[in-house]
């Protein structure tokens, strides 16, 4: 490292997080105030245009631009090596610090000089305490806790839970063996003697194995709760992928063979091996339940509504309960539900965002299909019309429901058509600025008004009164999201309303020289982002859903087509095979976006290489004039208004193209 010549040195590792990295620069240089701060901005080979913001709105910080990605620990280590601070602060792009965060920090450190690193109080998007601001050396019984979910069963036991220290107050300063890499406040000094970050690390457990060299250098870990800060994705942001799991228990094996030594790292070791089968066959357990439990649900409840009418309706109308054929229970019965199930699906109803409108319109065109199919059914299958109308009625009481009591998003979507009631803590012009952006990307919403964040509060209508009685007016309006202003609301402010006023409700923060809001509803979510942009329909996955349909279509026709290939030019027909199974599996799509030479990236919603790209169709006849402005704009196009005609209409053009 070179000669110091800086109080702090903040290093923030950067991939594709444009609007964040913003919001953390921003509260970094406000809270650098009477300090000579350095900051460094190392990024990973983004393509979301991150780097062109900060060299436009951001021209004191250092920049170091990697063509691929290297890892959260390299990509440290590049800044580290190159900074000349007394302290370097590894700090995460998706976190916002309080006013005078830095300024604490670096007093704490002045007066204590046993401190090596020091980590502080975070908090999620929803105002809830992260327990990774503090932890335990891993040992194998501190990992047998975790793994087995002795600490979830203690939380506040100093036998169970010392992975996350949970017997000390989260207000308590106190000495932690291990500190969060997002946040991590490092005494220059304990660096040299301690080395820095570790590259065998790629993603996870770089923080915990830093931490323990700076204690075996000889210095003292802390936890500093007297100023915290907002980590929007929180350590729990991919738990429920396997591919987390493989990489932190990885992690975690590399880190017992640093540091443990005989018995212990064996045990350790092995215990390891025993959680990633255990949390991988959960997480793959989890991932089918949230993906396909409402689904099933639906398709039980609604079958057995079906079982229960047939009967029903024997007993009432007709007076003989054996009345209709046994080939309803396995016959119409499981095809009215499969019909039912699938136009729920293909109306999106299965994402995240549902609503009575589109599952009642859904069910009923299933039930049109199933009438119109009706008349083809041999005469044994034909059971009552009525039963279709009632398992119609059925369905949608059913389905409505369970969703009714389990989802309460839905609830107010029954009650409110969806719209979320919403209020903004800030000036009159930053919250009119909200409400622009907020209509401009389509937020569903009503809007309350706006709380001023001064006692001088204006006779405007919109003014529903001052900052200082938040909790009152939110409680009496029913508010579900409050948008803080971050030009009029200081974030220490932000932060200490979160707290107080809980989950209850979506809180957002809106920046105050762009145009951007950004909000997280858990520690587990990776947070939301809203801003000025075109709505692409490829970004939807009912569109892509679209698009697969399509794909499997065409995919059948080509096979019933094959024998026909196979006289005309069975010198290809292996080429053919594999570009059906390609486009089968998912691999391949039967149009794709045009190439452009250079490009490795766009911005553009990601779909499978396509058997035919958009260029080979449509400027068929005019290749000589393709130029890359026009490659781009189709692709735009094509990206924002897909959808399924939008290939129909492509594959008859590509059809007429072969005849002319």
């Amino acid at each position: 490292m070179s000669e110091i010549s800086y109080s702090i040195s903040v290093v923030i590792v950067n991939y594709n997080v444009r609007f964040f990295l913003e919001q953390a620069l921003r509260s970094v240089f406000k809270s650098s105030s009477n300090l000579s701060v350095q900051v460094w901005v190392v990024d990973n080979s983004s393509s979301d245009d991150s780097i062109e913001m900060v060299k436009q709105k951001f021209p004191t910080v250092q920049i170091i631009e990697n063509i691929h990605n290297v890892g959260f620990a390299r990509a440290n280590n590049q800044a580290i090596k190159r900074s000349n601070a007394t302290y370097v602060l590894l700090l995460n792009p998706d976190t916002l610090l309080e006013e005078l965060t830095l300024k604490k920090c670096f007093h704490f450190m002045e007066h204590n000089p046993d401190a090596g690193a020091l980590g502080v109080r975070m908090i999620d998007g929803t105002g809830h305490f992260l327990p990774e601001s503090k932890r335990g050396i891993p040992t194998p019984w501190v990992a047998f806790c975790k793994t087995f979910g002795l600490s979830a069963l203690f939380p506040h036991s100093v036998l169970f839970n010392t992975y996350h220290l949970g017997f000390l107050s989260e207000f308590q300063t106190a000495e932690a063996p291990v500190l969060s890499g997002a946040f991590m406040f490092i005494r220059n000094e304990a660096l040299k003697k301690a080395g820095t970050l570790d590259e065998d690390f790629f993603m996870y457990g770089e923080d915990i194995d830093l931490s323990v060299r700076i204690l075996e250098a000889g210095y003292k870990n802390f936890y500093f709760p007297e100023t915290s800060i907002i980590h929007y994705k929180g350590e729990s942001t991919r738990k429920g992928t396997v591919n987390y799991v493989k990489i932190f228990y990885q992690a975690m094996i590399l880190f017992a063979e640093k540091h443990f030594a005989g018995k212990n790292r064996r045990a350790y070791i092995f215990l390891l091996h025993i959680a990633i089968y255990i949390r991988a066959v959960g997480s793959l357990l989890g991932n089918y339940a949230k993906k396909f439990g409402l689904p099933i649900a639906d398709s039980l409840l609604t079958y057995g509504g079906l079982l229960f009418l047939q009967y029903f309706w024997a007993v009432y109308r007709f007076e003989d309960s054996s009345y209709y054929d046994q080939r309803f229970f396995y016959v119409n019965a499981p095809l009215y539900v499969l019909i039912w199930i699938l136009m729920l699906f293909f109306s999106g109803t299965y994402d995240k965002k549902m609503s009575p409108k589109s599952i009642i319109s859904s069910l009923l065109i299933g039930s049109l299909i199933i009438a119109a199919i009706y008349g083809f059914f041999e005469p044994a299958y034909r059971n009552s019309r009525a039963l279709i109308l009632l398992g119609t009625l059925w369905s949608a009481f059913s389905i409505l429901g369970i969703r009714f009591l389990w989802f309460p998003p839905f609830r107010r979507e029954f009650f409110l058509g969806g719209k979320r009631r919403f209020l903004v803590v800030g000036s009159l012009n930053e919250g009119n600025r909200a409400h622009l952006l907020l209509d401009s990307v389509g937020f569903n919403s009503h809007s309350l008004g706006i709380v001023s964040p001064s006692l001088d509060i204006s006779n405007d209508a919109q003014i529903l009164g001052n900052i200082d009685d938040l909790e009152d007016i939110c409680r009496i309006n029913q508010v579900d999201d409050i948008i803080f202003c971050s030009k009029d609301v200081s974030s220490t402010q932000i932060m200490s309303w979160m707290s107080k006023l809980g989950s209850k409700y979506q809180f957002r923060i809106m920046q105050e020289t762009n145009s951007s809001i950004i909000s997280s509803y858990s520690k587990n979510d990776p947070g939301e982002l809203f801003t000025y942009r075109i709505h692409l329909n490829l970004a939807d996955n009912r569109f892509k859903r679209q698009k697969r349909i399509f794909d499997l279509i065409l995919g059948l026709f080509y096979f019933l087509l094959m024998p026909l290939f196979m006289v005309l030019n069975w010198k290809n027909i292996r080429r053919r095979w594999k570009i059906l199974y390609a486009v089968l599996k998912g691999e391949m799509t039967w149009f794709g976006y045009g190439k452009i030479i250079g490009e490795e990236e766009n911005n553009l919603p990601h779909i499978p290489d396509g058997v035919l790209s958009l260029t080979s169709v449509l400027f068929s006849k005019n290749k000589m004039n393709l130029t890359e402005e026009k490659i781009t704009n189709a692709n735009s196009i094509y990206a924002r208004h897909y959808t399924f005609n939008t290939d129909v209409n492509l594959l008859f053009q590509y059809i007429l193209s072969r005849f002319n």
